[in-house]
């Protein structure tokens, strides 16, 4: 299952909650079923909307409690004895050691607490076959 998050521009409280409830149905697969999905940020000015000004791609892999994710130029790698965050463009590593349980490391649980805080938000989804696209717009100021 392949998740997308892009731009668009209307309110929907309930596509959001929908949105949650899929994240939440992708979370409980990963446990028994290696899951990846690939990400899409793009970033526009609020009064033109239609103009991109960047964008950011990554892919998330996780197998059970391990993933290994990309976004722009920022990997991290988590598994039961490590979690590793490489900074290509700082050439920087952070290692630590990993902890039973952590919220802050798992992808999954991010995008649910990211999702519950989208207040205001604009969310749409499509479906194809094996693929859910979700689009998610953030009104200016923040969430």
């Amino acid at each position: 299952m392949a998740i997308c998050s892009c731009p668009v521009c209307a309110q929907d409280t309930a596509a959001i909650a929908k949105v949650i409830q899929l994240v939440r149905q992708v979370q409980d697969r990963i446990i028994t079923v290696p899951t990846s999905y690939y990400i899409l940020y793009t970033y526009a000015n609020e009064h033109t909307p239609a103009t991109l000004l960047d964008s950011m791609r990554g892919t998330v892999e996780i197998d059970g409690t391990n993933y290994h994710s990309i976004l722009d130029s920022t990997e991290t790698i988590h598994n039961s004895k490590y979690n590793i965050v490489l900074f290509k463009e700082d050439k920087v590593m952070y290692l630590a050691s990993s902890t039973p349980g952590e919220v802050g490391t798992n992808p999954m649980q991010q995008m649910l607490s990211f999702l519950d805080s989208a207040h205001n938000s604009t969310c749409s989804f499509s479906r194809n076959k094996s693929q859910v696209k979700v689009l998610i717009s953030f009104p200016s100021g923040g969430t």
